[in-house]
């Protein structure tokens, strides 16, 4: 069984780029667009969970705790990522952390060429 997904990216806006700023990481070439509202929102300190909660369920995004520290964020808050550990090692999967642990460093980037292959 195969799956295809496409993507369609675009240059980043100076919103998105604020933001990869905010969570120190670095700007990527191109991006998924993301509505302007969303944006915008991402950007309000995290400590404004009601107005993140409220963008989050109007605009369909999750609202789940993060896995490392327990405080709960939004979809259209999805910053760093680490290895999923229900995967085990030697694996591609991720779980998506909030913003505070991403900028706190706990995010763990795997270089492009390091990744497994899984092909047949």
């Amino acid at each position: 069984m195969r799956f295809s997904v496409t993507l369609r990216l675009g240059p980043v806006s100076l919103l998105q780029r604020a933001w990869y700023w905010r969570t120190r990481q670095p700007v990527p070439r191109a991006v998924t667009p993301l509505p302007t509202a969303s944006e915008a929102v991402r950007l309000l300190p995290q400590r404004w969970a009601g107005i993140h909660k409220k963008h989050a369920t109007r605009h369909r995004y999750y609202w789940a705790p993060c896995p490392l520290c327990g405080d709960h964020y939004g979809g259209h808050q999805a910053a760093g990522s680490v290895p999923d550990p229900l995967s085990g090692p030697g694996t591609s999967m991720s779980v998506i952390i909030c913003p505070r642990c991403t900028r706190a460093g706990r995010s763990v980037n795997i270089p492009y060429g390091e990744l497994p292959d899984h092909r047949p």
